[in-house]
């Protein structure tokens, strides 16, 4: 028995004796008549029904701050109907990515509250919820989902797990992107037997008959290799895909591991030997036009470059590109990105930022969206037949972002200085070619380990 309890009840058994004592000593009851009659009692006032939780915080009014790009203006499009349905009133802001990066990075660490709810990538999940900048999700989750905006058990799990530190959640997934192969058709029936590469010694061996047999005016495969900070994106995929990660669990870097050096050399030896001419200086976008103008036969980068693809505006080849899953060593290899709403742990009006965040990420409010984007986050959208016949790629695209992996990123605070480290050093390799590998990898290890070393992470 408690003490609160058991204080309560002594609390009662002394006053019942008190009263035997007081009926003990009182004078004797006079005959005062009969008594009077009862009188009804008043009815109990009627309990008010509870208000239902999509109307419980009506009236109130809360602050978004997200980046201009097509799901954000998609969604917002449709934003009256998530007042009317709510009562809850949303002031937004948009700005340019990095602008909304600076702005939310500022507001979190200074604890204003200006903003109830952000867009955060989810590198920055670690960094954001260790910091305590964000509000966890999981009670909220449990406790207040409106049932038919509630897609926890719909979204795909590498978006979900996007979104976790430490086993906690802090953002739903707003949007979602995975790598698949872009692939010209005609090339793959001429030179490749008709079936695009499935590992990576098919793309190899693809990517050497295509550029043997292309007289020079056609290479067999064309990816990033300039020393821009995001080129880290896809070799750092390719060292996932022979098995390891970029950083093990202690952060120490894992570049001369005989997985990453021939991962690299493998990479290298693609872009070098099989790449159109000035691969060393190409980024993701000029590793995009090899590919529209005939350039180059395959590339494999993000899902959202589908549309570009097959639009004769853009592609000399609209009709003969098609897509297929990300080549596998041990592991399929890897371009991931995906972006949250997350509830900044300094609001005021958390439970109505959660009705928006849990809105915003609905498969019902991703559903209306099918004409204007492809980087949905539920499994019932992107598995459904019109996806897969209004989205260039749509057949394939569940299937990569169920192989993908988040944690092929390193999602730290130093990922920027790390990643300018480490594409640099990828941009010597495809300039020297594979010889160099071996080298370049050794040096750049030691630089990263150095890097985060004065961060303090082996301390």
């Amino acid at each position: 028995m408690n003490r609160k309890l058991a204080r309560m009840q002594g609390a009662i058994s002394a006053l019942m004796l008190l009263a035997l004592i007081l009926a003990a000593c009182g004078t004797p009851a006079t005959d005062t008549g009969p008594a009077p009659e009862a009188t009804e009692a008043p009815a109990a006032e009627a309990t008010a029904p509870e208000t239902p939780l999509i109307r419980r915080y009506a009236g109130e009014t809360i602050r978004i701050l997200m980046y201009e790009q097509v799901p954000t203006y998609s969604t917002l499009d449709r934003l009256q109907e998530f007042t009317d349905a709510t009562g809850i009133n949303v002031e937004y802001e948009l700005l340019a990515e990095s602008e909304m990066i600076r702005k939310e990075t500022l507001d979190f660490s200074s604890h204003t509250g200006t903003y109830d709810v952000t867009n955060v990538h989810f590198w920055y999940i670690p960094q954001f919820a260790q910091a305590g900048y964000l509000e966890p999700l999981d009670d909220y989750a449990a406790n207040l989902s409106v049932p038919e905006w509630d897609s926890m058990p719909d979204f795909v799990p590498s978006y979900l797990d996007s979104q976790r530190f430490e086993g906690g959640l802090y953002g739903l997934p707003f949007q979602g992107i995975v790598q698949i192969l872009y692939y010209r058709t005609d090339l793959i029936d001429q030179f490749c037997g008709g079936t695009p590469p499935a590992t990576m010694d098919d793309l190899m061996t693809c990517a050497q008959a295509i550029t043997e047999g292309g007289g020079g005016e056609v290479f067999g495969y064309t990816d990033r290799g300039s020393a821009d900070a995001a080129t880290f994106m896809s070799p750092a995929g390719w060292i996932y895909a022979w098995g390891v990660n970029f950083l093990d669990e202690n952060y120490h870097p894992q570049l001369t591991t005989p997985e990453a050096v021939a991962a690299m050399t493998h990479y290298v030896t693609l872009l070098y030997n099989y790449g159109p001419q000035g691969q060393a200086g190409m980024g993701w976008a000029e590793a995009e036009q090899a590919i529209l103008n005939g350039v180059a036969a395959m590339h494999a980068d993000t899902h959202d470059l589908g549309p570009d693809m097959v639009n004769p505006e853009r592609s000399q080849f609209p009709d003969s590109i098609s897509f297929a899953m990300p080549p596998m060593e041990a592991r399929h290899a890897q371009d991931f990105f995906a972006s949250g709403l997350s509830i900044n742990a300094d609001s005021q009006h958390k439970e109505a930022a959660w009705l928006f965040v849990q809105w915003a990420t609905a498969a019902a409010t991703q559903a209306e969206q099918l004409a204007e984007r492809s980087d949905f986050t539920v499994e019932s959208i992107l598995n459904s037949d019109a996806y897969r016949a209004q989205v260039p790629g749509g057949e394939v695209i569940l299937q990569a972002a169920q192989v993908a992996d988040p944690l092929y990123f390193p999602a730290i605070p130093e990922f920027g200085a790390l990643s300018d480290v480490f594409s640099a050093a990828v941009s010597r390799m495809v300039a020297e070619g594979p010889g160099s590998v071996e080298d370049e990898m050794t040096a750049a290890n030691a630089e990263i380990e150095e890097l985060l070393a004065a961060a303090g992470y082996y301390d």
